[in-house]
């Protein structure tokens, strides 16, 4: 028996991120603080070859994911998951800094996500 979808639209409860190293080994959890939207779309450009009024052959350019993610903050952590980079602590109790930077040679990491989403609308008074 084949399964059904039914998309439907539902509130996004938390969101984490998962650094994961070139190896492909996944890193620890990144918590997104009050996490509210998370959505991608897959596009890809193609190219056609024509030739005595046809088209010959196409050619993709290959897929690529375009996706948004809105929270109500992010810390350096979760910065340095999606866009690389170095933070460095310094310091001590009760004057501690901590510092995120990033060259512009730094290449863009591997990341993962996680999302859970309301099972079911809530209703009035509960």
């Amino acid at each position: 028996m084949p399964l059904t979808t039914i998309p439907l639209p539902f509130g996004c409860r938390d969101i984490k991120l998962f650094p994961i190293t070139a190896a492909g080994v996944v890193g620890a959890a990144i918590d997104l603080p009050n996490g509210r939207t998370l959505s991608f779309s897959e596009a890809e450009e193609f190219e056609e070859l024509r030739g005595d009024d046809k088209v010959v052959t196409r050619r993709g350019s290959g897929a690529s994911v375009e996706w948004e993610l809105e929270s109500g903050g992010i810390s350096l952590e979760a910065w340095k998951a999606l866009a690389g980079g170095l933070i460095t602590e310094s310091g001590v109790t009760p004057v501690q800094k901590k510092t995120f930077s990033k060259k512009s040679t730094d290449e863009r990491p591997y990341s993962g996500s996680q999302h859970r989403c309301r099972k079911r609308a809530r209703t009035p008074g509960h």
